[in-house]
């Protein structure tokens, strides 16, 4: 990144790559410097996938048992609309997923099966005690 195109300081670039990888609207690929052999925005999806399917890994790495349930194509559209509606908040990935309970029990289709939100609070549990 050169901070000479933007005048940006370094926490409004991180705070700009940051909206990026969320899906919010943002100025940071004009802080990039295309190169070859992938342009800019090529580069910066290359990170926003990248944030989206670690998110999504977090998540079965906590509940393989709800993925095993849910089938990988079923968990993997679960995991992009969580990762949509809650970015991680939490300094540590091991943290990330806590409110899936609460998102499978007010979600549809998860919500109209309860065993859902109860199999992640039993692993989300185990994992806690195991910490």
């Amino acid at each position: 990144m050169r901070q000479q195109r933007t005048g940006a300081s370094l926490r409004e670039l991180q705070w700009s790559l940051q909206a990026h990888l969320l899906g919010e609207p943002s100025a940071i690929a004009e802080a990039i410097v295309d190169a070859p052999p992938l342009p800019a925005l090529e580069r910066l999806g290359i990170y926003r996938n990248a944030y989206q399917v670690r998110l999504i890994d977090a998540l079965d790495d906590t509940y393989p048992v709800l993925h095993a349930v849910l089938g990988d194509e079923d968990f993997f559209a679960l995991g992009e609309e969580f990762v949509a509606a809650h970015p991680s908040i939490h300094r540590s990935i091991r943290w990330y997923g806590s409110e899936l309970a609460e998102y499978l029990g007010a979600s549809l289709p998860y919500a109209e099966q309860p065993i859902f939100s109860e199999i992640e609070l039993l692993e989300g549990t185990l994992a806690e005690v195991f910490d």
